[in-house]
């Protein structure tokens, strides 16, 4: 067993699923909820590789952020068989909202990756790769005060470089970063070739394919310099949300519970004679905004609605 081996007791294991070379389990460490993944029996085929993942994890519980869900300890689970612990939190898993919701909005979707971004940027500030970003390792928490995104797999991501797959690098974050966004506008992971986005996200084409192009030469080298092309991409237009038609404003009186989207309408702030403006609350990240929206008379002009 490696000397560096950090261990942590965790009470009340339960299974939650079954993943490619680990089984992922749920409990308990000192009054807080933590997740466990086991390693498969027979994963490793020498102590050498089994101990050399061991001390990744190690330097993996370096990676603090407010966005990381911290890996808390690797156990010995067996023969050549690892448990690594990490933070577990309360909310919605991606890969599971993916399914439950279909694409997101583009606001959305960078919000989210902009967010999770932060993370790999930490984890790369201290020398340390995911290795096996995706959906599934995202967890996100509605919040009064705003999105509160949390990636975990820092060290458990790297597993399978160490029983014969690549080597995590930089690059691969960067580009998993950009997969995991077009999934979010797409629902599909690009598998060699990048899909054409939904018309609200036409703006972020030219940075997802550059980011996810044939030439690796010409990608984002960083966290950071894909997160400003993004920014500066999603600058150029605010996405719509869904037109709430005539007839759904009839059915309900005065400025009641009703939604744009993602987004609650919570109170009127002020009117015009053309439109109104709410307080209106994002129902997945928590945050707040002023939204504007035609007066429910106005439904009938379409030149109005070109104007707005």
């Amino acid at each position: 067993m490696a000397s560096t081996v950090t261990t942590l007791a965790v009470e009340g294991l339960t299974p939650v699923r079954t993943r490619k070379d680990f089984e992922e389990l749920a409990g308990g460490a000192q009054g807080h909820p933590v997740s466990v993944g086991v390693t498969n029996a027979g994963l490793f085929t020498d102590w050498e590789r089994a101990n050399s993942f061991a001390e990744a994890v190690r330097v993996a519980m370096q990676v603090t952020h407010e966005n990381v869900a911290a890996t808390l300890g690797v156990n010995a689970a067996g023969p050549m068989r690892w448990a690594v612990a990490w933070e577990r939190f309360e909310g919605h898993r991606l890969d599971e909202l993916l399914r439950q919701r279909g694409v997101l909005l583009p606001d959305e979707a960078v919000a989210i990756i902009s967010a999770a971004g932060e993370a790999l940027s930490a984890a790369h500030a201290k020398n340390v790769l995911h290795g096996d970003f995706n959906a599934s390792w995202v967890t996100l928490m509605p919040s009064p005060d705003g999105s509160r995104v949390k990636v975990a797999g820092f060290g458990l991501g790297m597993l399978p470089a160490f029983v014969g797959g690549p080597r995590p690098t930089v690059a691969g974050d960067v580009a998993a970063l950009a997969a995991l966004l077009h999934e979010l506008l797409t629902l599909q992971r690009p598998a060699g070739s990048v899909a054409t986005l939904p018309l609200a996200a036409m703006h972020l084409a030219p940075v997802v394919a550059r980011a996810l192009g044939y030439d690796p030469k010409n990608r984002y080298r960083t966290v950071a310099e894909f997160e400003e092309a993004l920014g500066n991409a999603n600058r150029t237009r605010v996405s719509s949300g869904n037109v709430i038609k005539k007839t759904d404003f009839n059915k309900r009186s005065g400025i009641g519970l009703r939604t744009l989207g993602p987004w609650e309408l919570e109170k009127l702030l002020g009117e015009g004679a053309m439109g109104q403006v709410f307080l209106a609350k994002h129902t997945l990240l928590g945050r707040q905004a002023a939204i504007k929206v035609l007066r429910p008379e106005q439904y009938q002009r379409d030149d109005l609605i070109q104007r707005f």
